[in-house]
């Protein structure tokens, strides 16, 4: 709905541009600019033209600016809420191949919801557990609250966790998701799913990888973890 919206708001700014433009004098625009003008397409057009008709003395003195600066400002309003709660591009790195118990973590570049860069491969000689989530992921929410207490338990110890965020990138509901299971630790863009794809994790969530300090793949646990299985395997990296 709110495309539409910006849509109809475009295309009425647009037929204000017209009827004004239908009341200049002949010689108002060389002809070439009339014809260039009335070549150009969809609302680049109206707007650019709005934008010059605004600009313009002639445009003071015959008619009245008010309808154009009112329909300008409630396209700015619209853009910025199309764009409210998206990050734009993101940058995700992945090398290493495919991850298996026993051998070095596939290391992988992005960043944060926050906007901070994260590089895997900086975290080492820290032990890492990387949990994949979703919002639309019930068992996700059961399970972030668990890893969040382990995190408080054991971050003196060094415990680093990565929430990857399967496939997503509206920041405002993946926040609210976070901030609604108490959880804290750093959460991670992964919009093409490269990083899960590194890992073997497809729509199956969540799965949590442990990492010890020397960077090698200790655990991969498949599914929602108990307090128990979680306790178990970050001992044996921390």
């Amino acid at each position: 709905m709110l495309a539409l919206a910006l849509i109809g708001v475009v295309l009425f700014g647009f037929q204000v541009w017209i009827n004004n433009v239908q009341t200049l004098p002949s010689d108002f625009f060389p002809d070439k600019a009339v014809a260039s003008v009335a070549g150009l397409g969809g609302t680049g057009a109206g707007i650019g033209s709005m934008l010059f008709i605004l600009g313009t003395g002639w445009m003071v003195d015959h008619f009245s600016y008010v309808p154009v600066l009112v329909v300008a400002g409630l396209l700015i309003v619209l853009l910025a809420l199309a764009l409210e709660g998206h990050p734009g591009a993101i940058n995700v790195t992945v090398a290493g191949g495919l991850a298996h118990v026993g051998a070095p973590a596939p290391d992988f570049t992005t960043r944060t919801l926050e906007g901070a860069p994260l590089r895997l491969s900086q975290l080492r000689g820290k032990p890492v557990v990387l949990n994949f989530w979703a919002t639309w992921c019930a068992p996700c929410q059961d399970e972030m609250p668990l890893i969040q207490r382990a995190s408080d338990l054991y971050g003196a110890q060094g415990l680093t966790i990565v929430a990857v965020d399967y496939q997503q990138t509206d920041s405002g509901a993946m926040k609210a998701f976070l901030s609604k299971v108490g959880v804290h630790f750093p959460a991670v863009y992964d919009p093409a799913g490269q990083i899960a794809g590194e890992y073997g994790v497809n729509v199956g969530l969540p799965v949590s990888i442990f990492i010890d300090r020397s960077g090698t793949v200790n655990f991969i646990q498949l599914g929602q973890m108990s307090n128990s299985i979680l306790e178990q395997h970050i001992r044996s990296i921390v």
